[in-house]
C-alpha cells in the first residue's frame, strides 16, 4: 500500500475521508511532492501462461497500429522480458509486448492500460531503442476504486510528431504478467491561456528539478507565492505549469503552493488542468497539522472548491497532479480565486525544517 508518513491527526482526518467515499489509502490525497519508494507486493497480477498473445516480442517485430483510436486486448504472459525502464521502480524481469505507430502529423496522445488485470508499466520510445531515456514512461497513474485494480498505467498529454515512430512497450512490475486491455488515443484537453491571466512564472520543472519558486511546505525553506487580484478588483486568475519528474531516482510532482488574504467572505477556487488534478484549500496555515479541504479532477474538468475567509484572515491554495508520474513538465493550469484581498503577511514563521520534512518527504 502506498503511504506518506504524516501525523496523526492528519491519518485520522483521512481514515474518516476514506470512510464516506474518497479515494483509498492507494491514492489518498496528500500535499506532498514526492511519492515514498515503499515496496511494492509482488504477484498481484496475473501469471496464468495465456495462449492468446496479441502484441508484438520486440521493437522490430511490433504490432502495428494504423490509426487512432486504437483499442486491443491480450497477454504479456508467455512473451520475453526484452525492455525495462525504471519510473521509479528497477529490477523488473517481467514480459513485455510492443506496439508501433507512426502518426501522419502532429498529436496530441493519452495511452491507457488502466483496465488491466495485472500490476503494468507503461513506457514510449521515438524511432529507437533507448534504454535509459524512454520518451516517456508511467507506473501506477491509475490506483484506487474506479480501476479493477491498483497500480495500472497511463501516459497522458503526449506530444507526438508527424512521421515519427513511436514503440509503445506495455510491460509489469516485478515479475508479473497477465491480460491487458490497451487504448491509444487523440489527447485533446489543452488549457489556454485566458487573455488578461497572470503568469505563474516558475521554471518547468524536469529531471532533479528542485522547486524554490513556491514549493510551499515541501520546500526547504519553504515558500509561498502570493496570489493578489488586480487593483480594485477581487478575483485573481492564473495561469500555472506543473508536472512529474525523477529527482534522485524518485517519482516527484511539481506543486505550487498560493497564499491568499480574505476580505470577509467565501473564497471560491475554480481549477482547470491538462492533467489529473488535485486541489486543496489550507484554511490551518500549519505545515505539521494543516486543516483543510480537497477535490480532484480529470484532465478538463473543472473542479472547485470554497471557503469563508475573515478580513484580514489567510490561507493556502494548493495545486498540482494527483499522480506523481505521467503528466509531462509544462503540462498547463488556470487557477480562479474569488473574493480575496492583497496584503499578505511576511513568510509563516515557526515551523523548523526538521519537522516539516517528516510530513513531506
Amino acid at each position: 500500500m502506498r503511504h506518506t508518513l504524516v501525523p496523526l491527526a492528519l491519518l485520522a482526518l483521512l481514515a474518516l475521508l476514506a470512510a464516506v467515499g474518497t479515494p483509498t489509502a492507494d491514492n489518498a490525497p496528500t500535499t506532498s511532492n514526492v511519492r515514498d519508494p515503499e515496496t511494492k507486493v509482488l504477484g498481484q497480477g496475473g501469471s496464468e501462461p495465456f495462449t492468446a498473445r496479441t502484441g508484438g516480442e520486440t521493437i522490430e517485430t511490433a504490432t502495428v497500429i494504423s490509426g487512432l483510436p486504437f483499442e486491443d486486448a491480450g497477454t504479456t504472459c508467455g512473451y520475453a522480458n526484452d525492455y525495462d525502464e525504471v519510473c521509479p521502480y528497477v529490477g523488473s524481469t517481467a514480459p513485455d509486448v510492443v506496439y508501433r505507430y507512426t502518426p501522419a502529423g502532429d498529436e496530441i496522445v493519452r495511452i491507457s492500460v488502466c483496465n488491466s488485470y495485472y500490476d503494468t508499466k507503461l513506457y514510449v520510445y521515438e524511432n529507437s531503442y533507448t534504454p535509459g531515456d524512454p520518451f516517456a514512461c508511467n507506473d501506477d497513474a491509475c490506483s484506487g476504486p474506479n480501476y479493477p485494480m491498483a497500480w495500472l498505467s497511463m501516459l497522458e498529454n503526449l506530444h507526438f510528431q508527424g512521421g515519427e515512430t513511436y514503440y509503445i512497450v506495455i510491460d509489469g512490475y516485478g515479475p508479473d504478467c497477465g491480460s491487458y486491455s490497451l487504448r491509444v488515443e487523440t489527447y485533446t484537453c489543452v488549457v489556454p491561456f485566458p487573455p488578461g491571466a497572470q503568469l505563474e512564472g516558475e521554471p518547468d520543472c524536469g529531471p532533479n528539478y528542485v522547486d524554490t519558486y513556491n514549493g510551499g511546505c515541501g520546500s526547504n525553506p519553504t515558500i509561498f507565492q502570493t496570489l493578489c487580484p488586480e487593483p480594485g478588483a477581487s478575483t485573481a486568475v492564473l495561469y500555472g505549469k506543473s508536472g512529474t519528474y525523477l529527482c534522485n531516482g524518485l517519482s516527484y510532482r511539481d506543486t505550487d503552493w498560493f497564499e491568499v488574504e480574505g476580505i470577509g467572505a467565501t473564497v471560491t477556487a475554480t481549477l482547470w488542468a491538462e492533467f489529473p488534478v488535485l486541489l486543496f484549500l489550507i484554511y490551518g496555515m500549519d505545515c505539521l497539522y494543516p486543516a483543510y479541504d480537497f477535490v480532484q479532477g480529470y484532465p478538463c474538468q473543472e473542479v472547485s472548491l470554497s471557503h469563508y475567509l475573515g478580513g484580514d484572515s489567510y490561507m493556502w491554495i494548493w495545486v498540482g497532479p494527483s499522480v506523481f508520474s505521467g503528466p509531462p513538465c509544462g503540462s498547463h493550469y488556470v487557477l480562479m480565486v474569488e473574493n480575496i484581498s492583497c496584503e499578505l503577511p511576511d513568510a509563516v514563521e515557526g515551523t523548523s525544517w526538521g519537522g516539516v520534512k517528516t510530513l513531506f518527504r
